[in-house]
């Protein structure tokens, strides 16, 4: 096996990174780790955001924050800003994907005093972003709605159109949960539009997931079932299985309205098994609530229970209250109690 420089490293981590080819960086840096001659082998700062990302973009965010977390003294004795920026960012986008959302807001937060302090608009938009869908998880939509309303104009002073269409998607889940459909089916189709622009399969394939949503809430769940169901391929090619189990999620909730019961517990039994194995607290909770609803239909009270129980224990942990009541409301209602 080769033995190669870190600097040769680095530059190698920063070409795949650029070409998005997320899993080959991470066999660089893993290869790196086993066959140096220096135990522990030297991890220079530089590199550990870009390790961090590939361990976010391959679906292990609990890895990645391990990982930054480990590393947080090399990252702040470079004394290179815009390392200490980027890992901050992706620590609190870590904290975020697993849920844990008070330490994502304080990660944000200190994010967006970086931000400031060294004129960094792009770090500023998407600091604001995340605690914008962290206000919209927790069911403060008009703050979410003010904040998205801030980061649109400064993805676009940064050119970074992206960043655009995620705020779109974004906000149109605001929109959403207000019952504003048509405005949110407008934002999802903008979102698309921009990011199509730039070629991003992912943010296209969320825009899918959005529509899907929207059709349900219409009462189509015939469209919803089949627009999830492209959205999940999709996300599988990009290889995203938090979002790709939220698709597959939202699929089996659509068969479940459409009257295809056995379908509908097989969608969901495989979204909740990916989100619990991926870590997002977000995703498992709602497949727990969609899963509690196929199984009540199918007379499982045992089951219902413990997926609805579990939802509820999640929610509260997200402290996102409207869901929360939402299924402490059904399973009272239909003669469940819980512990």
């Amino acid at each position: 096996m080769l033995r190669f420089s870190h600097d040769l490293l680095l530059d190698e981590c920063r070409t795949l990174a650029s070409r998005s080819a997320w899993g080959e960086l991470r066999a660089a840096v893993e290869q790196w780790m086993t066959v140096s001659p220096e135990k522990p082998a030297p991890v220079g700062a530089a590199l550990v955001p870009l390790y961090a990302e590939a361990l976010m973009r391959e679906g292990h965010p609990q890895e990645a924050r391990d990982w930054l977390t480990d590393r947080d003294l090399t990252v702040r004795l470079s004394g290179d800003r815009a390392t200490i920026r980027r890992v901050a960012n992706l620590l609190g986008a870590a904290c975020l994907e697993l849920g844990d959302l008070e330490a994502a807001v304080t990660v944000f937060e200190h994010a967006l005093d970086l931000a400031r302090a060294d004129g960094d608009d792009l770090l500023l938009a998407r600091a604001t972003n995340n605690l914008a869908v962290i206000a919209s998880i927790r069911g403060r939509l008009t703050e979410a709605l003010g904040l998205y309303s801030l980061v649109v104009p400064a993805y676009q002073r940064v050119g970074n159109v992206s960043g655009i269409a995620e705020s779109y998607h974004n906000t149109a889940i605001a929109l959403r949960k207000l019952q504003r459909l048509d405005q949110a089916d407008e934002h999802e189709r903008r979102a698309a539009e921009f990011a199509r622009q730039v070629k991003n399969r992912r943010l296209v394939a969320l825009t899918l997931v959005g529509r899907a949503e929207i059709s349900l809430l219409r009462g189509d769940a015939q469209l919803a079932e089949a627009t999830a169901t492209r959205a999940a391929s999709e996300l599988h090619a990009v290889h995203d299985p938090a979002r790709q189990a939220d698709a597959i999620r939202l699929c089996g909730v659509a068969r479940l309205a459409a009257g295809k019961t056995a379908q509908a517990l097989e969608s969901l039994d495989e979204a909740v098994s990916m989100a619990v194995a991926h870590g997002n607290r977000l995703i498992e909770a709602e497949s727990r609530w969609g899963r509690a609803q196929v199984r009540h239909a199918l007379g499982d009270r045992n089951g219902t229970l413990d997926d609805g129980g579990t939802a509820v224990a999640l929610f509260m942990q997200l402290r996102a209250e409207a869901e929360q009541q939402s299924v402490t409301t059904w399973l009272t209602e239909r003669g469940y109690h819980l512990p």
